[in-house]
């Protein structure tokens, strides 16, 4: 029992000190404040990848900035929505997708974070009023929700949406700019669907434990 106690212990001690300090936006969180993470930089040596993105339907046409950069605990993924033309007022985006496995920290600055114009700041961004999670499937989907009169308006932009995690790759998901119609914007940056390294080693330590004791026990 004293081996099986230290496994459990050692399991939480790790789970613990691998976990970002920021509040985590668990799987089925729902319309928590959005954090201002406040005035930061990004470093151009650890860009992963970026891209810019357009939807157009009629008179309308959004532009979303995307990025994924390496962070001090994992891979933190940037979204920027410029609503271009049009009519449509944006209340909602959302993106795909975030396993349950990968810790997820949310939140919005109004800087210029990469200092390249990339990630504009102004004074005329729009900040969101709430993020939440979905439980299920995995808590993939993330939200962030824009509360009139601070809806995204033709000629506005949102603030540079930021999503830290503890994920050590990434692939791609789908994001969508949400006013009772939607729009799709494909192929966007998301963690890698799988377990992390971590993830492994801890399940082949404690595998490898269970046995040892199983043995001893016979």
């Amino acid at each position: 029992m004293k081996l099986q106690h230290m496994i459990l212990a050692g399991f939480v001690s790790l789970t613990m000190t691998s976990s970002l300090s920021a509040t985590v936006l668990n799987p089925g969180s729902g319309d928590l404040a959005a954090d201002n993470f406040g005035a930061f930089s990004l470093l151009p040596a650890n860009l992963k990848a970026s891209q810019t993105l357009t939807w157009t339907s009629g008179s309308n046409t959004l532009t979303l900035r995307n990025a994924v950069y390496q962070g001090a605990s994992g891979l933190d993924f940037y979204y920027q929505l410029v609503n271009n033309a049009g009519t449509m007022d944006i209340n909602r985006i959302t993106t795909v997708l975030f396993p349950s496995w990968n810790t997820v920290n949310s939140g919005y600055t109004n800087t210029d974070v990469d200092g390249a114009a990339f990630f504009a700041g102004s004074t005329g961004l729009q900040n969101p009023a709430t993020t939440d999670r979905s439980a299920n499937p995995n808590g993939g989907t993330i939200g962030f929700k824009f509360v009139s009169p601070l809806t995204i308006s033709p000629g506005e932009s949102s603030s540079i949406l930021v999503l830290r995690t503890n994920a050590q790759t990434y692939n791609t998901g789908s994001s969508f700019a949400i006013n009772g119609n939607v729009a799709t914007f494909a192929n966007t940056y998301a963690p890698t669907n799988v377990p992390e390294p971590g993830t492994y080693a801890l399940m082949g330590a404690g595998l490898l434990a269970l046995g040892v004791i199983r043995r001893k026990r016979q």
